[in-house]
């Protein structure tokens, strides 16, 4: 029923915003055949539906490696729109010629002055 009712959804979803495909993502996909062919036939089921009104069918996508696109995609909602647009995704002209130094916490000793005791 759940598969059922998630299947319907995403199908009109993607026929408001006109989407030929629905990525499913999660845990809840991960070893429940079940789930899967349910979703499967359900989205099927719509499109042909939909074909018979002059519509484009809509397919189910699955991904291999659910969990972590799920998660993916979670991240990706939580980012502000801006700060996404502001990103650059170039590599630098040249490497730097030094890696960046680490600053030391001004309450950390340095490990070369560090002193250990034995109980």
């Amino acid at each position: 029923m759940i598969s059922q009712n998630l299947a319907q959804i995403a199908h009109l979803n993607a026929r408001i915003h006109g989407a030929r495909r629905v990525f499913y993502t999660g845990n809840f996909l991960r070893h429940n055949d079940l789930a899967l062919r349910t979703i499967v036939y359900t989205m099927r089921r719509w499109s042909q539906l939909d074909l018979q009104s002059g519509m484009e069918f809509t397919e189910a996508v699955f991904f291999r490696h659910e969990g972590y696109f799920g998660a993916v995609g979670a991240f990706l909602q939580t980012l502000d729109a801006e700060f996404v647009h502001n990103l650059e995704f170039d590599p630098p002209s040249h490497p730097p010629s030094q890696p960046p130094s680490v600053p030391q916490s001004p309450h950390r000793t340095p490990p070369s002055q560090r002193t250990f005791r034995a109980n």
